[in-house]
């Protein structure tokens, strides 16, 4: 996840910044880095991932549950991802060989320079804007179409600025920083519930009921060809449930685990079917409701 972070960034500085893609990195600036800068040429760029914090003030307990696959969804909560991005040149301060004064701190300032200005101007940062399409689709689903907080310099500083430069080695001295704090949101996994639910009776009056409603459900099965010994579940099925005299009472289309719910049935004696376009309808069927066994009710495509 914060690998895909990491590709919005370059994304969006390699817009903006003037460095080779491959000198622009998420390698803290520790003696390898250092390393890495004195062998080569040119300008280069360290955004270090330095720190991790939940935004507690936007923390929430809001779930909603699908009813067809009985799972709870939790709210995403955010995390603040806090970056450290500091400007390195491979050139040093003083002469150079053709007698020319080489300003490195200079080009330095400047490269930093170019970073801020490019982050304010796509601030808040959204990927949809930033990355192509076939980058995109490797994001979490609900980073597609968000934006993302975005604090570049905040005022009160990175509060650890001189601990953060004392652990990266003795040669790494100190230099200014951008300090960036992006927010994202984390969704946590759906919690299952159950199985699905074979009847919901919900009465009608006070003391005593006036009338009993129930919500049948099911699963659509395809067992057919190659499914035969292992049935999955088929999705887009239309299933239906007429009383006696024909008439339709209710309807539903299975859902992508096979499973509907058909709702506000009176007890009582219907008849059972399914249509799918990719099979031959099934040819109704005697059912009682509620279900005299528990568990759902399974209609096969044979």
């Amino acid at each position: 996840m914060i690998d895909r972070l990491d590709l919005v960034l370059r994304q969006v500085l390699l817009s903006g910044v003037p460095v080779p893609a491959t000198q622009l990195s998420f390698q803290p600036p520790n003696q390898d880095w250092q390393q890495r800068v004195a062998g080569g040429v040119g300008l280069w760029l360290s955004c270090a991932l330095v720190d991790l914090r939940e935004d507690r003030h936007r923390r929430t307990t809001e779930s909603r549950i699908e009813p067809d696959t009985l799972r709870r969804i939790r709210a995403p909560f955010r995390m603040r991802c806090h970056y450290l991005i500091s400007a390195w040149n491979s050139a040093k301060d003083g002469t150079g060989t053709n007698g020319a004064q080489i300003d490195a701190t200079g080009a330095e300032h400047a490269l930093l320079g170019s970073a801020v200005s490019t982050l304010l101007d796509n601030a808040p940062l959204t990927p949809a804007e930033i990355l192509v399409p076939v980058d995109l689709a490797t994001l979490p689903e609900s980073w597609r179409e968000a934006s993302f907080d975005t604090e570049v310099l905040p005022p009160e500083g990175f509060p650890k600025l001189a601990e953060f430069w004392g652990n990266q080695g003795r040669t790494a001295g100190w230099r200014p920083s951008v300090w960036l704090a992006v927010t994202v949101p984390v969704t946590p996994s759906p919690i299952q519930l159950g199985g699905i639910v074979t009847h919901i009776v919900t009465g009608l009056g006070t003391e005593t009921f006036g009338e009993t409603l129930i919500d049948l459900g099911g699963l659509v099965l395809d067992a057919t060809g190659a499914h035969a010994a292992a049935p999955v579940p088929l999705m887009g099925a239309l299933v239906t449930v007429t009383n006696p005299a024909g008439q339709l009472c209710a309807r539903d289309i299975s859902t992508a685990d096979g499973h509907f719910v058909l709702s506000g049935l009176r007890p009582g004696d219907y008849r059972i079917s399914a249509r799918s376009a990719s099979h031959a309808p099934l040819a109704p069927a005697p059912v009682t409701v509620p279900l005299a066994a528990p568990g759902p009710l399974e209609l096969q495509f044979t």
